[in-house]
């Protein structure tokens, strides 16, 4: 239904993304006045006062290029900030799907599900078969225990799933892994200086390694992340040297429970199994699942999809 206007759009908007042609489809399903459908999208909330400036200029871009495209006459009265409102709703009510290789896919509205909030600690989880999703719990939900999903990559440390969810659904979470976290100061980065201790922030937003004592400001700290992420950037592109290199400088600036460990570790692993290298990816993944273990719920489908992995390559190795 969207495809003809996505072609016009295509020579006037740069950036089509998933949560534009999801706000577009929604608009146009809008437009048809299904009554279950339009009170659907009515029932949705979001506070634009809370977003991002540059969250809402977008919208108010979108709603003109919606209006150029969709409108055969002069829009109604109020269109302009009914769109604002609709892409709004969609950016914090939307699910995030990927792949099994956590590559994003797809962006998409499911309801009753979007009601359910989010913890760190989930005990349930989103699953996709083709375009249907499925909530699965992942222990025992006793009656009246409230259904958690976790919004984003629990296994991240502390500042990232913050940063994260402060970015995409604008809110700080104060659940309980949170909270503890935060009171314990953990940044997921090994110090610099005696590579021994984790690099820990107190009540005052300072940093500092309680082995060494060396300090950090806000800046090094932040500037640590980026050359962490710099580096798992680069191993895709490396050759087999230069690629465990490139983790072996990862590993020892990060905490074995910092989750970018385990993006470190799926890399290897992927490029040794394009390189047929069996051997060496069953014994990386054995050291991945290690690290899993330590950062997600024991029932996620991301360890049973790593034990199936593991599985594959002992059959391929007899």
């Amino acid at each position: 239904k969207e495809c003809s206007v996505l072609q016009q759009m295509k020579k006037s908007t740069p950036k089509i993304t998933n949560q534009v042609i999801l706000g577009l489809r929604t608009l146009l399903e809008y437009q048809n006045k299904n009554p279950e459908f339009c009170s659907k999208i009515d029932d949705l909330v979001v506070d634009i006062e809370k977003l991002p400036k540059e969250k809402v200029e977008f919208f108010e871009q979108m709603s003109l290029v919606f209006i150029k495209y969709t409108q055969k006459e002069a829009p109604p009265e109020g269109f302009n900030k009914f769109v604002i409102e609709l892409m709004g709703k969609l950016m914090v009510n939307s699910f995030t799907i990927y792949n099994n290789d956590n590559d994003t896919i797809a962006t998409a509205l499911y309801s009753p599900s979007n009601y359910i909030n989010h913890s760190c600690t989930p005990n349930a989880i989103a699953i996709y078969k083709g375009r249907k999703q499925c909530i699965y719990a992942l222990k025992d939900i006793q009656k009246d225990e409230e259904i958690l999903l976790s919004y984003c990559d629990y296994s991240k440390p502390y500042s990232d799933r913050q940063a994260f969810l402060l970015d995409n659904y604008y809110f700080i979470c104060r659940c309980p892994k949170c909270e503890q976290q935060h009171k314990e100061g953990l940044t997921g980065l090994k110090c610099v200086g005696c590579h021994k201790a984790e690099i820990l922030q107190d009540e005052e937003a300072n940093f500092a390694c309680p082995e060494c004592k060396k300090t950090y400001t806000r800046a090094k700290i932040d500037e640590l992340r980026s050359i962490v992420d710099q580096k798992k950037n680069k191993m895709s592109e490396a050759k087999e040297k230069e690629r465990l290199d490139l983790f072996n400088d990862i590993q020892s600036m990060i905490t074995e429970k910092n989750g970018h460990l385990i993006e470190a570790l799926e890399v290897i692993s992927r490029l040794y199994v394009n390189d047929e290298k069996y051997e060496q990816a069953y014994y990386n993944d054995k050291k991945l699942l290690k690290v899993m273990m330590n950062l997600y719920d024991p029932n996620d489908p991301a360890i049973g999809w790593k034990y199936f992995e593991l599985v594959k390559l002992a059959m391929c190795l007899n």
